[in-house]
């Protein structure tokens, strides 16, 4: 044994970091390890339901599907005794990474067989009464991420080869781990790869949960398939003070034998109720768009994390109290320990969130084709409506995508991410909003983010309302309607002429609060999920979009006046004095650079848009394809150094009177009025 457009949100998953002025000043904090290898991750919630059968729902998968295995619920029960002390926890406590990082997850077990095994509060048995002894062990024959796996018959005095023989008929081969103590709980997360090659349809690995030590809740299955790694959410456990986890392998008499079943890499981990939730604090009026993670070298991190907190540093410093933050799936998942310190950090710190599920939520991308909506929205609606039901109390407020009306691709017959036709779009936050509500009854839902406050939003939008009411018994299916005022090429930069550019209207907005009302929503509110300026006129590298950049103090004079026009400007429909506007949300907390064919597009060629490669200064051509820089945000690049939009946003309503004092910890807030 051994030991504005798309662009702003697809920045999300493709932005470099681009400094304000030099490479050099990022700061030098180790990440922590990615996530390695990848293989196709499946997430499962099972229920245990004292003494009947269990309730399970497969949240999402990304399986091939020709590794799709049979699931089916199963009591079993442990023929063994097993200890009743509680295991310590590895990693514990809010503190166990850093002191700036609010962390509730601890973690109970961790086995990856490179070492000795079984140790801890594991254990190996064998149950099938036949005279032989074969148990858990591990071995080299297929190893996962080391050198060595789990096989359910190496061990024991009758333990087999895996190189030589397949599983032995008659097995009934236990691995249990635990107790645990869930009394403070309020997840309870096993997570675990397998590799599988189960022929036999009476046989079956099975994974469970257990509150006595001798009845186990959960699933057995067979098939054939590669490694997969399992995140599996046991539900009706927390609160219990001993609880056990166990994987069985089972094999019958008959010679419907093969290679059987191999685990690695298994984690057991606890979440434990946080000491603060913000789910019912409305912070304030005004927020920033936060990007969830961000490329170091050569891999991706979540932007806040172990080591690395400066971004709520300065958001603190800022007075933002709302993060409008996108759940994104990271190597075919939503990671939601990821999301729970993220989340929790920031609530410790009297920040909300607006969480955003969209199209980079999953990692299936048919959402626009009629043949698969359904399909997707099945998904779609399940993955999102066990993220509602996770962040209950945490999280409240739910943006259903992001630009659904946008376009990125230039082709004009095909159509690109984020856009959803409008036949599609109204059935998908149909759907998503019940399943938010019925996980949390007083979440609030926002229309996903409009990309413009033109015509063709309006249009857009009309048409949903129509979807609705021809197909969905004229559903309503939001709490808030939520839209990205952004300039264009047509009517100029400055938002006092922009935003009063609608001959119709006092401002662009005017004409959305009448299709509400004419709709039925008039007394429904607005969200500004979006707006904002890029600040890098005068940069080399601003290629086509050398037209529609401006200077830093340019960015932070149209915040102040755009956000005094929309505050104070936009009025319900016919219902003078009464203000439409509740939020604006600035785009976004620091300034990034993005691929070059991604601000400048092949074949988009136009006067209206915001990145557009056609629109070339008089004898003029485009010879640089360094990142073009994104500078939106309120600081640089090396996330601590403010821009005069940052003086902007935390004098706001008042003026700014251009004082920068450096960001320094945080409990050292500069004031920057």
């Amino acid at each position: 044994m051994r030991k504005l457009s798309a662009i702003l949100s697809l920045v999300t998953v493709l932005a470099t970091l681009f400094l304000h002025q030099a490479l050099a000043a990022s700061p030098s904090f180790l990440p922590p390890d990615p996530i390695q290898p990848t293989v196709p991750q499946i997430v499962i919630s099972i229920t245990l339901r004292g003494e009947e059968q269990p309730t399970y729902h497969i949240i999402s998968d990304d399986l091939p599907q020709e590794q799709q295995l049979h699931a089916t619920p199963m009591i079993l029960h442990f023929p063994g005794q097993l200890s009743s002390s509680s295991a310590p926890s590895l990693e514990a406590g809010p503190d166990a990474l850093t002191t700036d990082l609010v962390d509730n997850w601890d973690l109970l077990l961790e086995e990856d067989f490179e070492g000795v095994f079984p140790q801890g509060p594991c254990t190996v048995y064998d149950g099938s009464n036949d005279g032989f002894e074969r148990t858990w062990d591990d071995d080299n024959f297929r190893p996962f991420a080391g050198s060595w796996a789990g096989w359910p018959a190496k061990g024991g005095v009758n333990g087999v080869d895996p190189a030589v023989s397949d599983y032995p008929a008659n097995l009934d081969s236990w691995l249990i781990c635990g107790p645990f103590d869930l009394s403070d709980a309020r997840d309870f997360l096993v997570r675990f790869t397998r590799w599988l090659e189960i022929n036999d349809a009476d046989d079956y690995l099975f994974y469970g949960a257990s509150l006595d030590g001798h009845t186990f809740y959960g699933l057995a299955g067979h098939g054939v398939s590669n490694w997969v790694t399992y995140h599996v959410w046991f539900q009706g456990v927390g609160g219990d003070d001993s609880v056990w986890v166990g994987w069985l392998f089972h094999s019958d008499g008959d010679a419907d034998r093969a290679e059987g079943a191999w685990i690695d890499g298994l984690e057991v981990w606890r979440y434990n109720t946080p000491a603060r939730t913000c789910g019912g604090l409305d912070a304030g009026d005004k927020g920033v768009v936060v990007n969830p993670y961000e490329w170091v070298g050569e891999a991706e991190y979540p932007i806040i994390r172990a080591g690395d907190t400066l971004v709520v540093d300065g958001l603190v410093a800022a007075d933002v109290r709302w993060v409008r933050m996108v759940f994104r799936q990271r190597e075919g998942i939503v990671r939601q320990q990821e999301y729970d310190r993220m989340v929790d950090t920031l609530c410790a710190n009297g920040i909300s969130v607006l969480g955003v599920v969209n199209h980079e939520t999953l990692v299936r991308q048919d959402f626009n084709d009629p043949a698969t909506a359904v399909a997707y929205r099945h998904e779609f609606t399940s993955t999102v409506g066990f993220i509602a039901d996770r962040f209950e109390g945490r999280i409240t407020y739910w943006e259903v995508w992001n630009e659904e009306n946008y376009d990125s691709n230039p082709d004009p017959i095909e159509t690109g991410p984020p856009y959803v036709r409008p036949s599609l779009y109204a059935p998908l936050l149909d759907a998503t909003y019940q399943s938010i509500k019925a996980a949390n009854p007083q979440a609030k839902v926002l229309f996903g983010g409009l990309a413009s406050a033109w015509g063709d939003s309006r249009q857009y939008f009309e048409q949903v309302y129509q979807e609705l009411d021809d197909n969905l018994g004229g559903a309503r299916p939001f709490d808030y309607f939520a839209i990205h005022p952004y300039f264009d090429r047509i009517h100029g930069l400055d938002p006092e002429m922009y935003m009063h550019s609608d001959p119709d209207y006092d401002t662009i907005l005017d004409k959305f609060m009448k299709t509400m009302s004419d709709n039925g929503d008039g007394d429904k509110t607005v969200w500004v999920t979006e707006v904002g300026w890029n600040s890098a006129k005068g940069h080399p590298d601003v290629a086509c979009l050398w037209d529609i950049v401006v200077t830093a103090e340019e960015q932070a004079e149209y915040l102040k006046s755009g956000f005094d026009i929309l505050f104070n400007e936009v009025e319900l429909w016919q219902r003078p004095g009464t203000q439409a506007v509740e939020k604006v949300i600035w785009y976004q907390y620091m300034d990034v650079g993005i691929p070059y064919e991604m601000a400048c597009p092949s074949g988009m060629a136009g006067a209206g848009g915001m990145a557009w490669k056609g629109n070339v200064p008089a004898g003029g051509v485009w010879v640089t394809q360094n990142a073009v820089p994104w500078w939106f945000g309120l600081y640089q690049g090396d996330k601590q150094t403010p821009k005069p939009a940052r003086c902007a946003f935390l004098a706001y309503p008042n003026e700014c009177h251009h004082v920068f004092l450096p960001l320094t910890t945080r409990n050292q807030v500069a004031t920057g009025r």
